[in-house]
Parts: C-alpha cells; sequence; structure tokens
C-alpha cells in the first residue's frame, strides 16, 4: 500500500504467471474483445476465441504449441456397434446393427457470442448452445439442451425404433492436435480408426517422441441443472465417440449421452454434455512407459 504497510494473502492457487516480458502480472481469465472475437492471454494457458462458431478455439499450451478445438460443433445422434455386420458366410446380419450418425438439421441461424467474465456461449439451435468457461490452465465446454420438442422428440423415437444399438445424443466437434503429438486412450494411441470408437474415460494427447503429456481431456459427464449453475444433479455415464485420420493428429470428437436417459419422464431439463480440456505441458507429468507409441489402439 502507499503508507508502506504489507498484506499477506494465501492462495492454494498461483496468483501471478511470468509474461513474455518477463514480469510477474495478475492471472486473469476475464475474456478480453479482439478484432476476431475474444481472448485470454494474462493466464498461462492463452485461449483465443472466434465470433463465429464453427471457427472453435485456440488452446496455447506453450510458445508454438496449440491445440484448436470447438471446429464446426453439431448437434448429432451416434452410435457404435458390437454386432458382426456379416455373418460366417458373408452375408450381412441385420441392419438394425449398423452404427449410426446422423446430424441434427435445424433452420437456426447462429449471432454474435454472449460473454461474461470467463464464459463465452454461441447458440447453435433454438433450445441449445455452447458455453465456454476458461480458467487458467481448461475450458470447460458445455452442451446446454433446454429442452427437446415433441417434435425433435418424434423424429428421435422413430430413428431409435429402427436400431438395436444404443442410441446416443449429443456434440461432435473437430479437434486439430499439435504436431508430433498424438491421442491416447488406456495407454495406446487412437490413430487411423475403422469407424467410431466408444471411450468413457479421460484421454490423453502426448508427444509421441518423448512421451510427455502435454493435455488431458477429461471424462466426459452430463447432468441435469437448474438455474442456479452451482445446483446440479447427479452425474449420468457419458461415451466420447472418436474418429482420428491416418496422421494422428486430426480428430472427430463426439461426445453424447444415451438418448433412453435423455427421455426418461425422472430426467429434468436443462440437460449439461461436458467435455473439458486441461493443459498438463509444464506439469511433472513425462512417462514415455506409460504410453504405447508403437501398436495404436484395438477397438
Amino acid at each position: 500500500y502507499q503508507d508502506g504497510s504489507l498484506e499477506m494473502v494465501i492462495s492454494n492457487n498461483p496468483l501471478h504467471f511470468e509474461n513474455a516480458q518477463g514480469q510477474l502480472v495478475d492471472i486473469d481469465t476475464n475474456l478480453k474483445s479482439t478484432d476476431f472475437g475474444f481472448e485470454v492471454v494474462d493466464s498461462p494457458t492463452k485461449f483465443y476465441f472466434y465470433d463465429d462458431v464453427d471457427s472453435g478455439f485456440h488452446m496455447e499450451l506453450a510458445d508454438g504449441v496449440e491445440i484448436i478445438s470447438g471446429l464446426n460443433p453439431r448437434m448429432v445422434i451416434v452410435s457404435v456397434s458390437d454386432h458382426d455386420e456379416f455373418d460366417e458366410n458373408g452375408i450381412r446380419t441385420s441392419d438394425r446393427y449398423e452404427p449410426l450418425y446422423y446430424e441434427l438439421e435445424t433452420d437456426f441461424e447462429t449471432s454474435n457470442p454472449q460473454t461474461g467474465g470467463s464464459s463465452i456461449s454461441h447458440a447453435i439451435d433454438h433450445h441449445s448452445y455452447i458455453q465456454y468457461h476458461v480458467s487458467e490452465h481448461s475450458v470447460k465446454q458445455d452442451l446446454v439442451i433446454e429442452m427437446l420438442t415433441p417434435e425433435v422428440t418424434e423424429y428421435l423415437d422413430f430413428i431409435n425404433s429402427t436400431t438395436d444399438t444404443n442410441m446416443h445424443l449429443g456434440l461432435t466437434e473437430d479437434l486439430i492436435l499439435p504436431e508430433g503429438t498424438g491421442l491416447f486412450a488406456y495407454g495406446k494411441q487412437v490413430i487411423n480408426t475403422n469407424g467410431r470408437v466408444e471411450f468413457n474415460s479421460h484421454l490423453d494427447i502426448v508427444n509421441i517422441e518423448s512421451g510427455h503429456l502435454i493435455a488431458q481431456i477429461a471424462p466426459p459427464v452430463t447432468y441435469e441443472t437448474t438455474d442456479n449453475s452451482d445446483d446440479i444433479g447427479e452425474k449420468v455415464k457419458t461415451s466420447y465417440f472418436i474418429i482420428v485420420d491416418e496422421s494422428g493428429q486430426r480428430v472427430e470428437l463426439t461426445t453424447a449421452v444415451e438418448y433412453e436417459w435423455l427421455i426418461d419422464e425422472n430426467t429434468n431439463f436443462p440437460v449439461v454434455i461436458d467435455p473439458s480440456i486441461t493443459n498438463t505441458y509444464n506439469t511433472l507429468t513425462s512417462g514415455a512407459s506409460g504410453y504405447d507409441t508403437c501398436r495404436p489402439y484395438q477397438d
């Protein structure tokens, strides 16, 4: 203070970080307006969001190392199948076991995002929106479904009646991983997938050469909520459905919950489907022995 007195501040989290000029400055995760959208730069992890929802966001883990996520978000219905597509004679089995993937059509036209503090949200449908909430090392992404209209429910019920797979509803987005990294599940790289593979666990983004964990996608969750954002219901089992190309760096990620739970009479809306990404680049998570970079995950 100007009178020379001091005040001690105790925190479980860092209050300052070293900026590009080598100065210790206050961490500030509030979104600042820019020519292209919004940014958070006074933070160990920097974030850049665009006015256009389809352009997603950039998450800078370290100088020159960034994840691009949230590209081309779309609401979908999806499933995978454990049933063999052909029998021992090479004859196709029932079409009811074929995996599903449909993008939900809408006449909704997106508008400018809404921002406040560390959050930014984009409406993507008349009754659904995507909200991002930034903290110093992570971004929490929520698909908020305020309701399913009778018309939408009738359409989804019809699709569900045509399949014997476990139909899910959720959000698909595209990701671009940093060069030299790959996506891992259960210690094995997910790459060049033949169709979608389903996971319920966290996903790791790992430097292929060093085995260093640079970022982690938290396990997917879904829950009911109310007007009080702190009041959430019991977390419901949710799945990731993933396609990864042969380079290992372009990922189609779907986060979805079982449709039967959504239409259950005991489910209360709004419903939140929540994937999150955390920057672990500068933490002590190097563990090449824990990641099998030679053998890809086999579904």
